[in-house]
C-alpha cells in the first residue's frame, strides 16, 4: 500500500460520498483534528489515546470496521518507527541532543511550571502563617483596666 493510513481513510470516506464536515458533526471530533488525521499528521494530534479514539469513531461513521482500522494504523505506526530507528545515527556517531527532543522539552516545561506553582503556593501559605495581627489599645484583654498597677491586691476586697 503506497498510500498512508490517513489517505486510506480519506479515500474510504470519499467513496461513500461523506463530507468531512459531516464526519466532524457526527463524531464530535473537531474538523482540524480530522484533517490532520487524514493527512497522517498524528504527532500534531493530542495524545495517542485520543488518536485511537478518533480512528474508531471515524471508521464507524464512514462504515469501516474500527478494529481493522486500528490494525492498519498500528502497522503504519510500526513501519514509521522502524524507519526512524534505521535513520538514526549508529553508535559512535553524534547523537541528537536531548534539548532538541520535543518530548523532553515538554517534560522540562511541565516540571518548571509545576515548581513555579508550588513555590507560589508555598509563598502565599508562608505569608499567611507569618502575618501577625497588630495589637491596639482597644483589643481584647483578660486584665481589668481599673486594676492596672494593683496586681498585688489580687484576692483582697477593696473597701
Amino acid at each position: 500500500m503506497d498510500e498512508n493510513f490517513g489517505e486510506h481513510l480519506r479515500r474510504e470516506r470519499e467513496v461513500r460520498n461523506i463530507a468531512l464536515q459531516d464526519v466532524s458533526r457526527t463524531t464530535k471530533i473537531p474538523l482540524r483534528s480530522l484533517e490532520k488525521l487524514e493527512a497522517g499528521e498524528y504527532e500534531a494530534l493530542p495524545g495517542e489515546v485520543f488518536v485511537r479514539g478518533f480512528i474508531k469513531s471515524y471508521a464507524r461513521c464512514v462504515g469501516l470496521d474500527d478494529e481493522s482500522a486500528l490494525l492498519l494504523y498500528d502497522s503504519e505506526r510500526e513501519k514509521r518507527r522502524a524507519e526512524a530507528e534505521e535513520s538514526q545515527p549508529r553508535m559512535g556517531q553524534a547523537e541528537e541532543s536531548p534539548d532538541t527532543d520535543p518530548l523532553q522539552m515538554r517534560r522540562r516545561v511541565g516540571i518548571a511550571v509545576f515548581v513555579v506553582i508550588v513555590l507560589i503556593i508555598a509563598t502565599i501559605t508562608l505569608s499567611l502563617l507569618l502575618r501577625r495581627p497588630h495589637h491596639t489599645d482597644g483589643g481584647l484583654s483578660l486584665a481589668d483596666p481599673s486594676a492596672e498597677g494593683n496586681e498585688h491586691v489580687v484576692g483582697q476586697r477593696l473597701g
